[in-house]
C-alpha cells in the first residue's frame, strides 16, 4: 500500500515538474535578450530599447509592443 502510494506521488510530481517547465517555456518564447547596451543612471530601459531598435537597428516599431524591460544582474558598481 505504501509503495503504492508512493508510486502514485512520484508520478504526480513529475507531471507537476513537466507541466512548470511547459509553463516557463512559455512565459519565455516573447523574450529578446540584448547585451551591450551602456547603462545609465535612472534610465529608463523601455525607451533605451525602443531607441535601440529605431535608431541603430532601423526596425520600425512602435513603443506598446515593449511590455517590459530590465536590465539582468547587479547594477555596474560605477552607475
Amino acid at each position: 500500500e505504501k509503495n503504492k502510494i508512493i508510486d502514485n506521488l512520484d508520478k504526480e510530481v513529475k507531471i507537476l515538474h513537466d507541466r512548470i517547465d511547459e509553463l516557463e517555456q512559455n512565459s519565455r518564447r516573447n523574450w529578446l535578450l540584448i547585451e551591450g547596451v551602456e547603462e545609465e543612471r535612472e534610465e529608463n530601459t523601455d525607451k533605451k530599447v525602443f531607441e535601440l531598435l529605431q535608431k541603430e537597428l532601423n526596425i520600425n516599431v512602435s513603443k506598446h509592443i515593449i511590455d517590459r524591460s530590465h536590465r539582468l544582474g547587479k547594477p555596474s558598481k560605477s552607475k
